[in-house]
């Protein structure tokens, strides 16, 4: 009988604001992943949001930005990973 993989599951909101360290790393991480599904341990999910993410100047879109970051990452999020078992 075969072993259910165990289920990870990746934020990948930040690509779409990070331009350096953690844009890198994170694409990085989805192109291996992708690439080698074949031969991994485990089954990864990614989890993204639908609402667009502000990135001008404006600071009520900062502001905007940031309530929708915290609402993402204390209750979106934890949902999503809770809906899909993770």
């Amino acid at each position: 009988m075969q072993q259910k993989k165990p289920i990870i599951g990746i934020d990948t909101r930040d690509l779409k604001i990070a331009k350096t360290g953690a844009h890198t790393y994170l694409s990085e991480l989805c192109k291996t992943i992708q690439n080698n599904q074949a031969d991994l341990q485990f089954e990864y999910v990614f989890l993204d949001t639908r609402i667009p993410i502000y990135t001008g100047s404006s600071k009520l879109g900062k502001l905007w930005e940031q309530i929708n970051y915290i609402i993402w990452k204390q209750i979106t999020l934890p949902f999503k990973a809770w809906q899909k078992r993770l």
